[in-house]
């Protein structure tokens, strides 16, 4: 990992090892043990730990949601993605598979209270749901030729509805970092992607660290019933400030496309200028705007050929 500046662990800090078979299985470590002392500190909740830990690999990090859907917008195929995945790889006949990061998590409970307005609310979506066909062809002759028949358009469910126990998300990693977080740094200018520091098993550092975020909840005066459904004003909130925070991922992702290109274009100028009829292109002098990638069915850009 250039990132990183040490090695804690030969396997789990070098992430082109993240996909070494097995490695999905959780290290030797008393869990259960280590939450009974999670527990003591910070409690249960209709006896559910409110914070727990986890294996990044664990299934209970998954999330579900439709890719498939019927004319009435109802959900018929479901697939499952990790939450915390740091690479989704291709295997073959279109089917990928999430690579997780090697890390101990500890996730914070959320109270169904506490998200199932919002989740109803961001769990639909106007998608094509497929063709309404007044051809007359078969399904072979479908499988192998297009058509004009309109397009049907629904409301559908992007995923299931809200979990009635409980939702978890991911209050740290156990781990280190170099000091000042510089490893964070390094890692987001190179690559922008999130730094999951030098692996570590989780240890009374962790503890206390919790112990101080219980005693801060317990003397913030403003603190609400966890279990009190969120008010309409609350709920408004949280999509005012996901619609601002979108809106700037997306500027800052338009920028470093603009910048990219333009990169490119000073790159190949010559690709641009050279003449029409010249035999050195293939796809012609202005092949570059020409889009010269493609997207194959797993997502990855490839150049085209």
């Amino acid at each position: 990992m250039s990132h990183l500046r040490k090695e804690t662990h030969a396997l789990y800090d070098d992430p082109v090892k993240w996909g070494t078979f097995g490695i999905w299985e959780p290290p030797a470590f008393d869990v259960d043990g280590y939450q009974k002392r999670i527990d003591a500190v910070v409690g249960t909740s209709l006896g559910q730990p409110i914070v727990r830990l986890v294996w990044a690999w664990d299934k209970r990090c998954r999330e579900s949601y439709y890719t498939k859907w019927d004319f009435t917008g109802k959900g018929t195929e479901l697939e499952f993605e990790y939450k915390y995945r740091v690479a989704r790889v291709p295997i073959g006949d279109d089917n990928t598979v999430d690579i997780c990061p090697p890390r101990w998590l500890f996730e914070q409970r959320y109270e169904p209270g506490q998200y199932t307005l919002s989740w109803e609310q961001s769990r639909w979506a106007e998608k094509d749901v497929g063709k309404r066909h007044t051809c007359g062809r078969s399904d072979e002759q479908l499988a192998v030729e297009t058509c004009d028949c309109e397009d049907v358009r629904a409301r559908v469910e992007l995923r299931p509805p809200a979990p009635r126990d409980g939702w978890y998300q991911l209050l740290w990693a156990a781990a280190e970092h170099d000091e000042n977080r510089e490893c964070c740094d390094r890692l987001y200018k190179s690559s922008r992607r999130n730094c999951w520091g030098y692996y570590r098993l989780p240890n009374d550092k962790d503890l206390e660290r919790l112990q101080r975020a219980v005693k801060l909840r317990d003397a913030d005066i403003k603190r609400v019933d966890p279990h009190a459904p969120m008010p309409p004003e609350a709920v408004d909130e949280v999509f005012r400030a996901a619609f601002i925070e979108q809106e700037e991922i997306d500027r800052r992702k338009d920028a470093e496309l603009t910048e990219s290109y333009r990169d490119f274009a000073k790159s190949a100028w010559w690709r641009i200028r050279e003449a029409a009829g010249s035999k050195r292109l293939h796809h012609g002098p202005y092949h570059i705007f020409n889009n010269p990638f493609s997207r194959t069915k797993s997502g990855l850009i490839v150049p085209n050929e």
